[in-house]
């Protein structure tokens, strides 16, 4: 039998589809508690990103109109909605692979929001010397940039080898904190996957101040290099 740890249990396959068909076809509201399962759920769709786009302000249940099955819709933060399957969550929580890689994929999420502030000041500071103009010196080829083309960027270390520093220090199990300590959406509903744990946050937080490089380089040198 396939064990699927979700939430801090441990479910078989059959068990964890029983329950959420439980809330899938309940006559009650759907409740906060509910939501929350449905949420941490969701995000392991296949695909989750494409499905969340600008971000998720509510679940909601509504009847297929071609078919007239309950399912599950998401409704996003810009008014717009798409319908969701359940059953290719939990599909993807009882393959290890496909597990583990969104587990790691929500823990640098989760990283990258801890540190949104230090990058929003980073970016504000640099543009503020050259506030009576439109263009910004780029600090990798010195070219001047328009600042709306402009963006921060984590020389070296990179962001990715920040994450690994981090992971090695503190000796981590980012596959188990993915899973089960982060919330799949913060309170002002502004950013999805932040660490649950606040002291982690923090304490990344403190770590990436401590040793990254940042600089204001053109967002298409950017791309590149985060492509080599």
């Amino acid at each position: 039998m396939i064990k699927i740890e979700f939430l801090g249990k441990i479910y078989s396959k059959s068990s964890l589809t029983e329950l959420i068909k439980g809330i899938l076809h309940s006559d009650d509201p759907l409740n906060p508690e509910e939501k929350n399962i449905l949420l941490c759920l969701f995000k392991f769709h296949p695909n989750y990103e494409k499905k969340k786009d600008v971000g998720i302000s509510d679940v909601v249940r509504r009847e297929n109109r071609i078919y007239g099955q309950t399912e599950f819709w998401i409704i996003r933060t810009d008014k717009s909605e798409t319908d969701i399957s359940y059953k290719k969550c939990i599909e993807c929580l009882a393959n290890l692979k496909c597990r583990e890689s969104l587990a790691k994929t929500y823990f640098r999420q989760a990283c990258r929001a801890a540190v949104s502030e230090q990058i929003d000041e980073y970016r504000k500071d640099y543009v503020k010397k050259f506030w009576d103009n439109n263009f910004v010196p780029d600090e990798y080829s010195g070219e001047m940039i328009p600042i709306s083309e402009t963006i921060v960027h984590h020389e070296d270390p990179s962001f990715e080898e920040i994450v690994q520093k981090f992971i090695i220090k503190y000796n981590l199990d980012e596959v188990e904190i993915g899973l089960n300590k982060i919330s799949g959406i913060s309170e002002d509903r502004s950013c999805e996957h932040t660490f649950s744990d606040k002291s982690l946050e923090i304490k990344f937080s403190e770590f990436h101040r401590e040793i990254a490089n940042l600089c204001i380089i053109h967002i298409d040198d950017h791309r590149h290099l985060s492509r080599t």
